[in-house]
């Protein structure tokens, strides 16, 4: 089956404007980690974002409430699935996507990237692109839009932190 996991994360936006745009409230329940299947809210800096983990709840957020959650500011939209190995991560600001990186589900293809991108991305797809070619078995190329989103926000969906800062979340 694999993993699957979904993140929204907005800067400069507080939770208490995001959840309910988002369609989730606050429990009190605080984790040492995110490596339990459920909705959890995160904050790295100057982002504060919402974490759907697990093949029960990836599809929890979407690409469009990412487009429509905080028009003022920039919002990113990441999606892995290692079953398929898909993988996408989106920035979007005043409702409209401003850059992409998406490896679609299936064999190795390098991911498409529209718009512009952060630097940071340069050097991930060319540390992929070389680890690819030295491999038929392991798809790296899958690990480019997760890569990306762990330099911008210092958060990937595979591995533990110890700070305490998730706390799971609840429907209205």
């Amino acid at each position: 089956m694999g993993y699957r996991g979904t993140w929204i994360a907005a800067k400069g936006v507080n939770a208490k404007r995001l959840l309910p745009e988002l369609g989730w409230e606050r429990t009190g329940e605080r984790y040492k980690d995110h490596c339990d299947t459920g909705v959890v809210l995160f904050r790295r800096g100057p982002w504060v974002g919402v974490f759907a983990d697990g093949f029960e709840f990836f599809e929890e957020l979407t690409e469009e409430q990412a487009r429509t959650c905080a028009p003022n500011t920039e919002t990113l939209f990441c999606q892995a699935g290692d079953s398929s190995m898909q993988s996408q991560i989106r920035s979007f600001r005043g409702g409209e996507e401003t850059w992409s990186v998406v490896k679609p589900g299936g064999p190795p293809v390098r991911p498409t990237v529209t718009g512009r991108p952060p630097a940071a991305l340069d050097p991930i797809m060319e540390d992929m692109g070389a680890s690819q070619e030295s491999s038929e078995y392991v798809d790296y190329w899958f690990e480019v839009a997760v890569a990306l989103g762990e330099e911008l926000l210092d958060f990937r969906y595979d591995r533990p932190r110890s700070d305490k800062r998730f706390e799971r979340l609840r429907r209205p």
